[in-house]
């Protein structure tokens, strides 16, 4: 929920925090804070993504239907069962297969939910403009 999420200006006003995190799809109202310093950890993508479905507890069903949202360029279908609060742990039902298909590139280029198969030329210009941005990568 793009409403529930907590910004760099509202987190720089905080007297408590010397660190925050954000572990999403970044934004640039995640970048404004001109007195902030950035830093990103990137992954192995594979190890990235292992770790994810391990984590995560994705089924083998599961990851069939995100291969195959892979191959045919279309969204997973997502069972009533997998709906649940915490079913996939700290995930929410719709986030799967952008785990699988250029993650760096859709967490910081802006459009993580692009449909499977659809990251752009301009979704990876986008993402090295952002790290660009950071201080420490």
């Amino acid at each position: 929920d793009l409403r529930a999420q907590v910004h760099c200006e509202e987190r720089s006003r905080s007297t408590s925090f010397t660190f925050t995190a954000v572990e999403r799809m970044l934004l640039p109202a995640d970048l404004s804070c001109r007195q902030a310093l950035y830093g990103i950890m990137l992954r192995d993508p594979l190890a990235a993504a292992r770790s994810t479905m391990v984590a995560n507890m994705f089924t083998a069903d599961e990851k069939l239907r995100m291969l195959d949202a892979l191959r045919y360029g279309i969204r997973p279908r997502i069972m009533a069962t997998e709906t649940s609060p915490g079913h996939h742990a700290c995930l929410p039902a719709w986030d799967s297969f952008q785990h699988l298909d250029n993650f760096a590139t859709r967490t910081l280029g802006g459009r993580y939910n692009a449909a499977p198969g659809n990251v752009t030329r301009a979704d990876l210009e986008a993402a090295k403009a952002t790290l660009q941005r950071m201080d420490v990568v």
